[in-house]
Parts: structure tokens; sequence; C-alpha cells
């Protein structure tokens, strides 16, 4: 797989524990969903975003599998409580941080780029899913300027990028938002704050999936910026809609933000 793509990682339960684990709590979320009165879908949603929430936050933090797992935990039982959960926002965030973070160990191939561009397209059909389009091009305008650098025509395809997302936003007919709710301002202020302990600049240890190079500490937190940035920029352009759509992305910055000031404290 590794050939055609940089920016899918693999979900093996079989051989990882932590991806084991991670399926329990999703289970885990989709039956306290079940528990409190939700429909099927409803619980299957809930263990999709336990799924995202564990996804984005091992790209925020990628030494610490706990941390991940942490996010998966907040993000299932928000979905089974609040609701309001938004695939392609997730996903396109995840490509964000793949993009910048490089925790593929390879950069966006051809056939990523354009998969993505056809995604683009359908999600940005909301106000968050257009920023988080606009996310994706950012990354890619940026990566060919940082360490190990993308080739330079990922600049032309950020502009694609760009293009596509105004397209999609402009041809669509956006439903109407959800008007946010006293546990949507909760995540997205305890994310904030927690959010602190992401800013420092910081030497991972982990390494690339697919070359085993060590990661760039620079890229790292580059990436988690643009995150926290983007967060913010969704929410105050929604006036807070867009919280529950990215609460998975929220629920990550909440549980990597904690780790990583426990970590500063302790060190």
């Amino acid at each position: 797989m590794n050939r055609f793509t940089g920016l899918q990682r693999v979900f093996n339960p079989l051989q990882y524990r932590t991806h084991r684990t991670i399926a329990v709590i999703g289970v885990a979320s989709g039956v306290l969903a079940l528990a409190i009165g939700n429909e099927v879908i409803d619980a299957f949603w809930s263990g999709i975003a336990a799924g995202l929430g564990w996804a984005i936050a091992r790209e925020l933090h990628p030494d610490d599998d706990t941390a991940g797992l942490a996010a998966g935990v907040v993000a299932g039982t928000f979905q089974a409580l609040v609701g309001g959960v938004a695939l392609g926002v997730c996903y396109l965030v995840i490509v964000v941080l793949r993009v910048i973070v490089r925790t593929t160990g390879k950069a966006p191939t051809t056939p990523d780029l354009v998969f993505n561009l056809v995604i683009v397209w359908f999600v940005a059909d909301t106000l968050p899913g257009f920023l988080a389009a606009l996310g994706v091009a950012l990354a890619l305008f940026l990566s060919p300027m940082l360490p190990r650098p993308s080739p330079t025509s990922h600049r032309t395809w950020a502009f694609a990028f760009a293009a596509i997302a105004l397209a999609g936003l402009v041809v669509s007919s956006p439903p109407e938002p959800s008007d946010p709710s006293a546990a949507w301002w909760l995540l997205f202020s305890l994310s904030m704050l927690a959010a602190v302990g992401l800013l420092p600049a910081t030497k991972p240890e982990s390494v690339g999936d697919a070359d085993a190079e060590p990661l760039d500490g620079g890229r790292l937190r580059l990436g988690r910026i643009e995150t926290v940035v983007l967060l913010i920029v969704i929410t105050v352009s929604t006036v807070g809609s867009g919280i529950a759509p990215a609460a998975p992305a929220f629920s990550a910055v909440l549980a990597t933000g904690v780790f990583r000031i426990r970590e500063l404290v302790s060190s």
C-alpha cells in the first residue's frame, strides 16, 4: 500500500494492541449510546467518533499511545451523549496533520491528492468542511518549505484544493446549522485550555511508518498549531455550530494537551 499512498496508515487490530484497544473503546461507545436510548445508527457513529478522536490524537502526540486512547474515550462518549460528528471534517483534519507532521514517512502521492480533491468537493458543502479543506490547502502549500520538503508541485495542488473547496461551498445548499449547546462550549473551552500544552517545541521519538526516520519536531509543532488554529476558526466562523462536527478533533486536542502538560510539568 505504501507504494501508492503517503497519507494512509495501517489499522490492524490483530497485530497491534493499541488498535485492539481502540476497537474495544469504539464498541463500548456504541453500547453506551444504546444504553442511554439512542438508535443503532447513533451507536455506530459513536464508535466512529471514538476512532476519529484516536486517529487525530496519534498525529498530534505520536509518542504516547495512551493519549490517543484517552481521546477516543472522550470523543466516543461525547458523540454518544451529544451527537453531531461529521466524518468528512474530521477526516480532513487528519489529512492536514499527515501532510504537515509526516507520520506516514512519505509525502502525499499523486493518487492521494486526486482522491482527496474529490473528497473535498463533497465535504466543502458546509462551512466547517470548507474551512477544513482550506486547512488541507494550507498544509500542502507550507509542506515544500519545511524540513524534508514535499515536491514544489504541491503548492499548485494547494490552489486546486482551495478552488475546489470554494466551488463545493458555492454550489451547495448547506443544512441549517444547529445551535451550540452548553456541552459543545464546554468541550471547546477545555480543549483550548489544554492546547497550551501542544504549543512548546518538542523532539519526538516516534519514526515515520514508511521510512523509519525520526519525526521532525518543527513539523510536529506546526501541525499542532495549524490544527488548533483551524479549530478556533471553525468555531468562531460558525458561532459555535461547528464544534460538534469537529468534536473528535477537539477531544484529541484536549487529551493530547493534558498529557503534554503533564509531561512538561514532570520534566
